[in-house]
Parts: C-alpha cells; sequence; structure tokens
C-alpha cells in the first residue's frame, strides 16, 4: 500500500488522514466534519482498502460487496471511483464499480450480476437498484461511507418540498 500511494504522490497525511485512518483501520465508526480538498475520500478510502486487502482468503467477485460508498452526485461518484481505482491497482482481486442516474440500468445489473465489492452509488440509483435489482444484495456490506453526509439532508428537503 505505501509504495503504490508513493506512485501516486503521496508522501504525507493530512491532518483529517492522520487522525482517522488509524481508527478506521481498527474498525471503529466516525463523524468526519473536515473542508473540500482536505483528504477525506484518501481518508476513508486507504483504510478500506487496506482491511479488504488483508482478507484472508482473499476477497472474490462471489463474495459480494463489503463496501458501500454513498456520494450526493455524479461527479463525485466518477471522482470516487477513480481514487479506489487507483488505490487497488495492486489489488487486483478487489473488484470496485460505480452505480449512479444517467447510465444504463442494464450495463449497471450486468457489473452487479457478475460481483462487485467497493460500490460507489448515488442515493437514487442505490435505491433504484436496491428495489429491481435480484443481484442486488446487501447483507454482505461490512462497511458504509456516507460521503458528503449533510448534502442527504438538503437533497431530502428539496424533495420533500416538490409537490406530488
Amino acid at each position: 500500500m505505501v509504495s503504490n500511494l508513493e506512485k501516486l504522490g503521496y508522501t504525507a497525511m493530512t491532518s483529517v488522514q492522520f487522525s482517522t485512518i488509524p481508527k478506521l483501520i481498527e474498525g471503529g465508526d466516525l463523524l468526519v466534519k473536515s473542508q473540500t480538498g482536505s483528504g477525506k475520500t484518501m481518508a476513508y478510502a486507504i483504510p478500506i482498502v487496506e482491511n479488504l486487502a488483508r482478507l484472508n482468503p482473499k476477497l472474490t467477485r462471489g463474495d459480494g460487496c463489503r463496501v458501500v460508498v454513498l456520494v450526493p452526485t455524479r461527479e463525485l461518484a466518477l471522482q470516487t471511483y477513480d481514487v479506489f481505482v487507483k488505490l487497488l491497482k495492486p489489488f487486483t482481486w478487489i473488484v470496485p464499480g460505480c452505480i449512479m442516474g444517467g447510465e444504463k440500468r442494464k450495463a449497471e445489473k450486468a457489473r452487479l450480476r457478475k460481483g462487485i465489492n467497493i460500490l460507489i452509488a448515488t442515493p437514487g440509483r442505490l435505491i433504484d437498484h436496491i428495489e429491481s435489482t435480484a443481484n442486488m444484495r446487501l447483507d454482505t456490506i461490512k462497511w458504509l461511507i456516507l460521503d458528503e453526509a449533510d448534502r442527504y439532508v438538503t437533497l431530502y428537503i428539496t424533495y420533500r418540498a416538490q409537490p406530488t
């Protein structure tokens, strides 16, 4: 993991990473509030990858989804997925995936059927697949990340305010 982080240009932890990574590696629950650009995504992605990479026997596609990262927007979903892809480069057996509005549901269903270990999703698309995709299993999840959790309250209030 360390050599991969160095290859990616990470040589020192930010303060949010320094305070959260050890706690998350130990399996603790956290609520983290930090400015945009402070390294929050890496603060949760590194411990997740570290924990999944250490599993013995190795994780397989068939083991199901172990991590759900809920993000409020397509843009953040793509950015977060890219972070995981880079971190997982040395751990080819761990499979990330991304589901979000605006993408083809059929292709997403196929990826879910093949098996995804780390799922990055927008709320609406995750609910859609929970309700309509037989291969969308939640019983294997060990980690749930609500990235930008404050935005979900705003989204919910906006949704509830719409006329029916």
